[in-house]
């Protein structure tokens, strides 16, 4: 069978409880999808960063926070890829070929 990995769109989907993410998970089985250590990387960023701003309303801070706590046990169940030596390898290769593609979009297809 093939094996899936989600880019950090597919993967903001898939916590929001997007229906088509959700049934082509389930038809695919979870063994089967991998999220890399590069989408971890963006969404604790994203995180860390809405804790940062709460400085100003303190109010969102505990939201923030299990917004954190819920990402964390998110990437706990998953299937996750980590950025090695031969990703990067890959990724130094792309960038060469001057593919129009961002940085991080890059590092995951890597």
């Amino acid at each position: 069978m093939s094996q899936y990995i989600l880019d950090t769109d597919h993967v903001t989907l898939s916590q929001h409880g997007n229906s088509k993410i959700l049934q082509r998970a389930q038809a695919v089985g979870s063994s089967n999808i991998f999220i890399t250590t590069v989408t971890l990387e963006e969404q604790l960023k994203g995180r860390l960063a809405s804790i940062s701003k709460c400085a100003t309303k303190p109010e969102l801070l505990a939201v923030a926070h299990r917004n954190l706590r819920i990402t964390q046990i998110y990437f706990c169940t998953m299937n996750l890829l980590e950025f090695d030596d031969a990703a990067y390898n890959s990724y130094q290769s792309l960038r060469q070929q001057k593919i129009q593609v961002g940085t991080q979009d890059l590092r995951i297809a890597a």
